[in-house]
């Protein structure tokens, strides 16, 4: 479990696969959280049991990362992104950041597979309670396809804009979806 821990820039699982950071009840304090940059796989990062982590930017599969995975859970376990929170960046593909069971993810903007062709298949899941504040701009496919964004069983989506499929740097953006479902959820 981690306490009130202060870092600069944080890698789990740079290069590296199989890396995870269990943040149970306590907290983190972080300024740019990348999980699996550089090639880096199956890596992840758990805030349960009330945990809070507090990122300035934070990307989950950077540059080419792959099958990174990020799960938030439970009453009272918050996610704080001062910028921007990226689910597959600069080719990172088949990534995932679920929320859920009532816990809390804010950050200023959120882009779901993007900046890069080749940043495919990421997904976001938000469900039974849980939200994701995304202060600014939502982007589901910044120049990727086939990013989805899930919103099930009350879950609640937040952001001031939107776009689902947005080309960028030259790279067309297709086949990336929204899908709401369930009593109570919104976006």
């Amino acid at each position: 479990m981690f306490s009130q821990v202060a870092h600069s820039e944080t890698d789990i699982g740079n290069s590296s696969d199989g890396e995870s950071v269990v943040i149970d009840g306590g907290s983190w304090n972080t300024d740019l959280l990348r999980l699996g940059y550089n090639h880096g796989f199956s890596n992840s990062l758990e805030i349960i049991n009330g945990g809070a982590v507090y990122s300035s930017a934070a990307n989950i599969g950077d540059f080419e990362g792959y099958e990174n995975w990020v799960q938030v859970t439970g009453p009272g376990s918050t996610w704080m992104v001062t910028n921007d929170l990226s689910v597959g960046r600069d080719l990172g593909h088949h990534n995932r950041l679920i929320i859920e069971s009532s816990a809390v993810v804010n950050s200023a903007n959120g882009y779901i597979g993007g900046f890069l062709r080749g940043c495919n298949y990421n997904t976001v899941s938000v469900s039974g309670g849980a939200q994701w504040n995304a202060g600014g701009e939502l982007v589901i496919g910044l120049g990727g396809i086939f990013n989805r964004l899930s919103i099930a069983n009350g879950g609640v989506v937040n952001s001031s804009t939107a776009d689902i499929g947005k080309n960028f740097a030259g790279n067309t953006a297709y086949q990336n979806s929204v899908v709401l479902s369930g009593s109570g959820s919104r976006w």
